[in-house]
């Protein structure tokens, strides 16, 4: 399945000016917790120029370009600065390779030193680890909301192939296990067939999917029996979203053959809008076990909580 099709991509968010402001914002703030450099201010002279090179330290996939560029670019960068990319976002990158020159003040450089290869190397990590799952993988994967950088985190996601799953609590509903405690699982399960008469129109219009945890087969097909009735009955038409949650290989391909025997194949949950997501507990080691079942897509925490950054350097 294209990746396109699934509910988990809202790729189109990177384009939006929430996102380009969010951006903007990360970098004001960290340079804000940065504070004044000293040790420059003390040894180089306000007016000298010089220019400086970014090189890889280790094989990867890059990210992190575009937004240092909306920065530097921006209105509310203090610096005069240019970037000159060798690399672009998703370009293998190898040890050794030059990715940027940097060219302008010299305490401007070494004021954003810190703050460029940070990104670089966070963002560089999770496209690279999800380039490399998702290698491993015949179903497509997502990330979850285990993040640290947020949209930046997601981004990255997107860049290494994978798809961003919700950008956050704003744009899709995730119906989990706590949800189901605090609310009971009765009136749940009964708001959520009659969402519209709920939900104010101008947040049903920002929806792009509505998911469900479930934790045992049970919960599978009483959500399952609510998307099949949402489908025929509501005038709008969302995508729903099953998460079957720390279910075994054995268990998810047990309920998939059900499915299969009860008429409804992967291609006829597609047409009811129905999609299913394996998650729990999935990392590279273990992805092979999951990737053939038949599930639309598997997220992965590990994509974000657990990465490894990717090292660049900075010299002038």
């Amino acid at each position: 399945m294209n990746k396109n099709t699934l509910p988990h991509d809202r790729s189109h968010f990177f384009t939006t000016s929430q996102y380009k402001n969010a951006v903007i914002d990360f970098f004001i703030t960290e340079l804000h917790n940065d504070g004044d450099d000293i040790t420059s201010t003390v040894f180089i002279p306000s007016s000298q120029q010089n220019t400086a090179k970014i090189t890889a330290k280790q094989n990867g996939i890059l990210a992190g370009q575009k937004e240092i560029e909306l920065f530097i670019k921006s209105s509310q960068c203090p610096f005069t600065i240019q970037f000159h990319w060798n690399k672009t976002d998703g370009d293998n990158i190898h040890i050794g390779e030059q990715i940027c020159e940097i060219s302008g003040k010299s305490k401007d450089i070494l004021r954003i030193e810190r703050l460029t290869l940070n990104v670089l190397s966070r963002m560089s990590g999770i496209a690279t680890t999800t380039h490399n799952i998702q290698k491993k993988s015949h179903t497509p994967i997502a990330g979850t909301r285990k993040t640290q950088w947020s949209f930046l985190d997601k981004k990255a996601i997107f860049i290494g192939g994978g798809n961003t799953h919700r950008i956050g609590l704003f744009d899709a509903i995730l119906v989990k296990e706590n949800h189901l405690i605090a609310g009971t699982q009765e009136s749940v399960f009964h708001t959520l067939l009659h969402i519209e008469n709920t939900i104010p129109q101008k947040t049903l219009q920002k929806i792009q999917f509505i998911e469900v945890e479930v934790e045992n087969i049970n919960e599978f097909y009483e959500v399952f029996s609510i998307f099949l009735k949402r489908h025929n009955i509501s005038k709008n038409q969302y995508k729903y979203v099953i998460m079957l949650d720390n279910f075994s290989p054995q268990d998810i391909s047990h309920l998939f053959q059900e499915l299969t025997n009860k008429g409804y194949t992967k291609q006829k949950r597609n047409q009811y809008n129905i999609f299913i997501e394996i998650s729990g507990g999935i990392t590279k080691d273990n992805i092979h076990n999951y990737s053939n079942l038949g599930a639309d897509v598997i997220s992965l925490g590990s994509l974000t909580h657990s990465v490894l950054p990717i090292d660049f350097s900075l010299r002038f």
